[in-house]
């Protein structure tokens, strides 16, 4: 790669960009597991009048395990400066920011446990709030309903600075309405309203140390004095900029992937859902807040499954992309499909509409070692190639073995990519 000089490793996954002209800077997570080697954060820069990577240097190079989903959160997003979001999708993960300049922030406060997204949600008067989507879950025969159980955080700070040094607080989702997403259903209990109680601070911080294996927080959002509401692996999230725009309620949106290998239909979410979620007081976060289940999937024979990154450009536009690790996939590619917000905050077509497919040779191979590519992070790019340009990249799973004996370090192939919807780009040549 020009900058680094050494080859690009594989399995991309969040994206957080930033940068105005002619330049795009992009941290690109690559995620990876310690046992594996450890993960790594690339810096691109890319040059929006040839589509050229100029750049690329290593940001962080293996100290941390499997940085998944991201963004870039800058003063539009309440963080001034800006910060790439990322952090560890492992029961005992923590959660980061990086700067412009790769200064990396580790920040324990907001809890231990797998860390899929963490999003700024503006609109709060005189409040910096973040939330935290956590990613639990595990899969096989011997699966239980607490293995996949996942939580929605929130970290409530005076300033953006609290909220990078610890000087807030850290809630949980809780809801007297439902206790976890199998009891809403499309065409049932579509919206419940919940609220959000305080995690201690020594829980949050494990200052206790672990409780069965794992980080005291996981026990403690099950006990039935705090019970915290279950989704089934949360994924992606992005707060709601139309609403932001117009100066609605803070809101936001948010996937999670379900889990087709649960045994009780009526309890779990399988193939994922879609949700929002309205706060109904800006003054105070903690208050009364609305959670809608927008859309659920009826699995990938169906149309859109297994939910995992996703974006909201300011038209409302929302992508979603499909991750198709679950076991009893009954299609080899996956998928990118487009949404749109409707002017209540609902979607207008919730089947959505297909964009983009994976469907290629390398899914349909058959050669021993290789295995079919998903879709992974996306982030809205119009604000460098124009009105619904995305930037994304995919995985694939296994390198063959001619590619794993050259880049033992890459673990799976994968490419950065960017398009637009209904237009061309127009590069200089």
């Amino acid at each position: 790669m020009p900058g680094s000089g050494r080859q690009l490793v594989g399995t991309p996954d969040g994206i957080g960009s930033w940068g105005g002209g002619r330049y795009m800077n992009s941290y690109v997570n690559h995620e990876i597991s310690l046992s594996s080697g450890g993960s790594y954060v690339s810096k691109f820069v890319i040059d929006t009048k040839t589509g050229m990577i100029i750049y690329h240097e290593y940001t962080i190079d293996q100290q941390y395990n499997r940085l998944c989903s991201a963004s870039w959160q800058d003063a539009g997003d309440g963080f001034p400066g800006g910060y790439f979001f990322t952090g560890e999708e492992s029961s005992d993960g923590i959660q980061l920011a990086i700067d412009a300049q790769g200064n990396v922030t580790e920040m324990p406060w907001v809890g231990y446990y797998a860390h899929e997204q963490q999003i700024s949600v503006p609109g709060f008067n005189g409040k910096t709030v973040i939330a935290n989507f956590d990613d639990d879950g595990t899969s096989g025969p011997d699966l239980s309903t607490e293995d996949a159980e996942s939580e929605l955080y929130m970290y409530v700070a005076s300033n953006s600075w609290g909220a990078l040094t610890g000087e807030g607080q850290l809630y949980v989702f809780t809801s007297d309405e439902a206790g976890n997403v199998g009891d809403m259903s499309i065409g049932g209990l579509e919206s419940i309203t919940g609220e959000w109680i305080p995690v201690p601070e020594d829980v949050a911080l494990n200052l206790n140390g672990d409780v069965d294996g794992k980080p005291e927080l996981d026990s403690w959002v099950d006990d039935p004095a705090h019970d915290a509401f279950d989704f089934t692996r949360l994924e992606d999230g992005f707060y709601d900029k139309v609403s932001a725009r117009e100066g609605g309620d803070p809101a936001m949106y948010f996937f999670d992937t379900g889990d087709p290998t649960l045994g009780d239909a009526d309890y779990w979410d399988y193939w994922g859902a879609i949700y929002r979620m309205e706060w109904q007081d800006p003054k105070d976060p903690t208050g009364p807040t609305t959670l809608s289940l927008l859309a659920r999937s009826e699995g990938p024979g169906s149309g859109w499954a297994s939910p995992d990154n996703g974006d909201m450009n300011a038209d409302g536009g929302i992508m979603l992309q499909e991750d198709r690790a679950a076991s009893g996939w009954t299609r080899d590619e996956a998928h990118i499909y487009a949404f749109q917000r409707a002017s209540d905050g609902s979607l207008m077509n919730t089947a959505g509409q297909l964009i983009a497919t994976t469907n290629g040779s390398d899914c349909l191979d058959d050669t021993p070692g290789v295995s079919c590519w998903e879709t992974s992070g996306i982030e809205d790019a119009s604000k460098w190639f124009g009105s619904n340009s995305w930037i994304f990249d995919v995985q694939s799973k296994t390198l063959p073995p001619e590619l794993a004996e050259a880049c033992p370090e890459c673990i799976v192939n994968g490419q950065l990519l960017i398009m637009k919807v209904g237009g061309e780009f127009g590069f200089d040549n």
